[in-house]
């Protein structure tokens, strides 16, 4: 038998298999929507939508099934090589895929938010709050500045400004793919093919106006990642990647797992690239062992040093803060990993299909598909250990990044390593198809109220612990629609659900009515008993211990809160507090600070700074932040009146005059009259100046 048959024989079964495959997913989405609560959150794309419409795409597919089988490309063999026409229907199918694309990220826009963070995040954004996440602040500053521009009611112009910022960001992915797609293949088949592969990946939800930080990023790393083909091809200098990996990580911090993939580009060519490819492979793997110890160095300091860092990782094996036994290799971590795989390519198991057929010898000698390797295994490695905090079916925007270069490898190596296997393009079509029958019925959750509630609530039950501060936000969407009833039984679920719940408001009792701390801290033990992740316990604990001048031990438990809850101001303030009590002053104002950054709005936390600067005789700082705190709405006499001499003391009458203009009601105070008159003996007199008519 000649090698051409054997060949043929092969590809014809690896069709046959491909399109039995796709057929089995088909079945599998169907099924799965009868089955929305188990923990498949990959596969039951189609629950709760009317039966006809889980039917109806069935449907769908399996006529397109049939039309795939009428389409007949050119020979593989076979080289296009006469510009014009082709180069003309190119550019008409990636304008109109463009066009068709911003129409749907526009009129499918998200209603709900109940992915990630987004309720929280038009709540915090609604506010003066300006540093929202710190591992994001690229997206903030700029989402920020568009409300700014907007103007209007806070609510309606942040949602604007994320949701403008999300169909952007998509644009942007779409032409951009449109673009390289156009310098990578000779034949417009396998462009068209390209760009329609890459734009039916899972990650392109976050365009629908999805309201995270994560639509700048995802784009960042789809450019990121054509670029650099195009580098290791040699049509792209590669000093390209160096600024698109900066605002990569500028827009999320993840940007970080880019580097091995721009290191290795921007060294390849290099002369000590070519030094190192002429040594043997022994020394190749020393020498990177080498080269990812300071890697290792640091990540293990962090993991050591740094609770937040240290939860922010799927643990190896489970510990004390591990919830519900979720660790790497535990079977509900792989269950959503796989899961989240098949969300991002919903064709993968069809395009893996085209595995045993492709040159992979030949590939992998290839630049192009070693950069493509190492940026894929760096993405889904970092997705792989990376702590869901949410949960991974809801926390699936975060993670959707490493869906990008996944796609990019796959399609790219289909229609390109496999250019001379028949039925690639076939095969690609099935994948993509796929790929819409998912991306699709998802935006179409986000404009459905009843849809997107139903699937939040197994989420809520899927992941309970991780989860349990979410109820809010199901609790606030029936209150904001009028329905009174949904929102008590909401409420009735999420209290009785969480015994530690009911036992924190009662620990608020005995702390704050019954003055009672022996009681309280017996309740609080019980509660981290109950749920060791609670970071509400530990910080109220924490408390407790400074009351009982037992700093190390409060310090201690204040820790644990912010690496459980890093994002919250007073927890924050509470260890600088801890660490002030302690001597500890320099770790206490860097708490301070970060407490500030994340809400300079925080009364308790500018003014417990402005107190350490006093303390430590850092006089123009206290002066600074005791200013910021008389600022505050709602700042107290006390602060007013402490802001008033500090002025008067330093000679300052006019920023004296400023405060008191705007709080009168401190010359009420006749212990306060009696003691400025003592500091500043023409009080009286510039009293009578600054606030005409008062008496004493």
């Amino acid at each position: 038998m000649s090698d051409a048959h054997t060949r043929t024989h092969v590809t014809d079964a690896s069709y046959r298999f491909a399109v039995g495959l796709y057929c089995f997913m088909l079945a599998l989405y169907l099924l799965a929507a009868f089955f929305p609560e188990s923990r498949v959150w990959g596969l039951n794309i189609w629950a709760y939508f009317p039966v006809w419409v889980p039917l109806v795409l069935l449907v769908v597919g399996l006529i397109v099934l049939e039309l795939t089988a009428c389409l007949k490309f050119a020979d593989p063999d076979r080289q296009e090589v006469k510009p014009g026409p082709a180069a003309i229907s190119y550019g008409v199918f990636s304008v109109a895929i463009t066009v068709i694309l911003g129409l749907a990220f526009y009129l499918l826009r998200a209603r709900t938010f109940f992915f990630g963070d987004g309720y929280q995040e038009l709540v915090r954004l609604a506010t003066d709050n300006f540093i929202v996440k710190p591992s994001s602040p690229g997206t903030v500053i700029v989402v920020r500045w568009l409300k700014s521009a907007v103007g209007g009611d806070s609510t309606a112009a942040v949602l604007f400004s994320y949701q403008a910022v999300a169909v952007f960001s998509g644009l942007c992915f779409t032409v951009a793919v449109a673009l390289v797609s156009r310098r990578l293949f000779v034949r417009n088949t396998d462009r068209i093919l390209f760009l329609s592969g890459l734009v039916s990946g899972g990650y392109m939800l976050l365009f629908f106006g999805c309201v995270e930080n994560y639509a700048l990023f995802a784009t960042t790393v789809g450019v990121f990642t054509l670029l650099g083909l195009l580098v290791a091809q040699r049509r792209l200098a590669a000093w390209w990647l160096i600024p698109v990996v900066a605002l990569s990580v500028c827009w999320h911090v993840f940007g970080v797992v880019l580097i091995p993939a721009a290191v290795y580009l921007l060294v390849v060519n290099t002369k000590l690239g070519r030094s190192i490819a002429r040594i043997q492979w022994k020394t190749k793997a020393l020498l990177l062992l080498l080269a990812g110890l300071p890697a290792a160095l640091v990540f293990f300091y962090f993991l050591n040093r740094s609770l937040y860092f240290r939860f922010a990782m799927v643990p190896l094996v489970a510990h004390r803060f591990t919830p519900e036994g979720y660790t790497l290799f535990s079977l509900t971590h792989l269950v959503d990993f796989v899961n989240l795989l098949l969300l991002m390519v919903p064709g993968l198991l069809v395009l893996l299909v085209m595995l045993p057929v492709l040159p992979l010898k030949h590939m992998s000698e290839r630049l192009d598909y070693r950069y493509l390797t190492i940026l894929a295994l760096s993405a889904l490695g970092a997705a792989f250990v990376v702590d869901p905090k949410l949960g991974m079916a809801r926390d699936w925007d975060l993670l959707s990044f490493c869906g990008i270069p996944m796609v990019t490898f796959m399609y790219f190596a289909v229609l390109d390593g496999g250019r001379r296997v028949r039925h690639g393009r076939l095969i690609c079509v099935l994948a993509i198809v796929l790929g819409f029958v998912v991306l699709f019925p998802r935006a179409l959750w986000l404009t459905d109220d009843g849809v997107s509630v139903a699937h939040f609530e197994d989420y809520l039950r899927q992941d309970r612990l991780r989860n349990r501060n979410s109820w809010i936000h199901l609790v606030n969407f029936h209150k904001e629609r009028g329905d009174t009833t949904r929102t008590e039984d909401a409420f009735r679920r999420w209290k009785t659900g969480f015994p530690e719940e009911l036992m924190i408001a009662r620990a608020n009792e005995l702390y704050y009515k019954e003055k009672d701390l022996p009681g309280t801290m017996e309740l609080l033990r019980r509660i981290i008993d109950i749920n060791p992740t609670y970071a509400d316990a530990y910080d109220f604990l924490g408390v407790c211990y400074i009351h009982l001048n037992q700093y190390d031990t409060a310090e201690a438990l204040l820790r644990i809160a912010v690496g459980l809850m890093p994002y919250r101001a007073t927890t924050l303030t509470n260890l600088g507090t801890a660490l002030v009590r302690r001597g500890d002053y320099a770790e206490a104002e860097d708490a301070y600070l970060e407490a500030v950054a994340l809400d300079p709005t925080s009364l308790q936390a500018v003014y417990s700074l402005a107190h350490l600067y006093r303390t430590t005789g850092r006089m123009n700082e206290y002066r600074e932040y005791l200013e910021k705190a008389g600022a505050v709405d709602g700042a107290p006499e006390k602060i007013i009146k402490e802001l008033i001499t500090v002025c008067l003391t330093h000679g300052d009458t006019e920023k004296a005059a400023e405060v008191l203009r705007k709080t009168p009601s401190v010359v009420a105070d006749t212990v306060f009259m009696a003691k400025m008159r003592k500091i500043y003996p023409l009080w009286d007199s510039f009293l009578h100046e600054q606030v005409p008519g008062p008496s004493e």
